[in-house]
């Protein structure tokens, strides 16, 4: 069986390898974030392409396509992005973003923290037509 292999000059940003490749460069990722969404960035970390969240080999774990966190001056964390490529809408968009937010919550407290401690989590979906 032959395989159709497209030249990496003609994958389009919407294909999964050139979308991960593209947003892991933070000087990429962050204009677009603050163009996006309207705010200013003090400094990101490096951006984690197909970063995976399991829990439990019982329940169902995530594959964020882009990971990044903000970090301030003093390197601690002000926000994390979630930038995930969709190429259709089916529907789940409302729950998957729900889903998602509570597996990223769910690592961003230690035990005794209060939840004010929450930083800011902005989860996007950029889906075509």
């Amino acid at each position: 069986m032959e395989t159709k292999r497209t030249p990496f000059e003609q994958l389009p940003i919407t294909d999964r390898f050139m979308f991960a490749m593209v947003f892991s460069h933070k000087e990429i990722a962050k204009p677009f974030l603050e163009a996006v969404l309207g705010i200013k960035i003090h400094e990101l970390r490096d951006p984690e392409p197909e970063k995976t969240v399991d829990v439990s080999p019982f329940y169902k774990g995530i594959r964020y396509d882009v990971f990044v966190k903000e970090t301030g001056p003093n390197g601690e964390t002000l926000r994390s992005f979630d930038n995930e490529m969709q190429m259709e809408d089916n529907k789940e968009i409302p729950k998957r973003t729900r889903y998602y937010q509570a597996m990223c919550d769910s690592e961003a407290l230690n035990k005794g923290e209060v939840y004010y401690n929450l930083k800011e989590l902005y989860i996007m979906f950029p889906h075509r037509g």
